[in-house]
């Protein structure tokens, strides 16, 4: 799969906690918060899964399934020469935060063919048995003005 032809939010994320060591936005840790609400009622929001991809016909449901598609997302990537986030904007709160950036991606794939990925991202995470937990991540591709 090549990388431009994949949707790009895993290659996003593992390329950056790749290429830095760390994650895309660091957000304050739980244990800064004066009080942290019990985790909402139900299953734990991990354990929740709706992951769409832009180019497979059914959603991925569960853990397995998506690390598969992270995994084949990167087995056409070379090498990566650009993993930068601009335009970042975070808020969090006692309960939870938000994210938005561009996110640009680019290298050569093993065929060493050119790659260059450039997308807005928003990231919504909720405080989950004092942790940090992914409840909902879009994409979408910059318009040119």
């Amino acid at each position: 799969m090549h990388p431009q032809k994949a949707s790009s939010n895993c290659r996003n994320a593992l390329a950056t906690t790749r290429s830095t060591g760390s994650p895309l936005v660091a957000l304050p840790s739980p244990g800064d918060t004066a009080s942290t609400p019990p985790p909402p009622a139900g299953p734990p929001l991990e354990d929740t899964l709706f992951y769409v991809a832009g180019e497979r016909a059914r959603p991925l449901r569960t853990r397995d399934e998506i690390a598969r598609y992270y995994r084949e997302a990167f087995e056409s990537v070379g090498s990566v020469d650009i993993a930068e986030a601009t335009d970042v904007s975070t808020e969090a709160g006692h309960d939870g935060g938000r994210a938005f950036f561009r996110f640009r991606f680019a290298g050569r794939d093993v065929g060493d063919e050119r790659f260059d990925v450039d997308i807005r991202i928003s990231m919504f995470a909720r405080i989950s048995d004092d942790r940090w937990v992914l409840v909902h991540y879009h994409e979408s591709s910059p318009g040119s003005f």
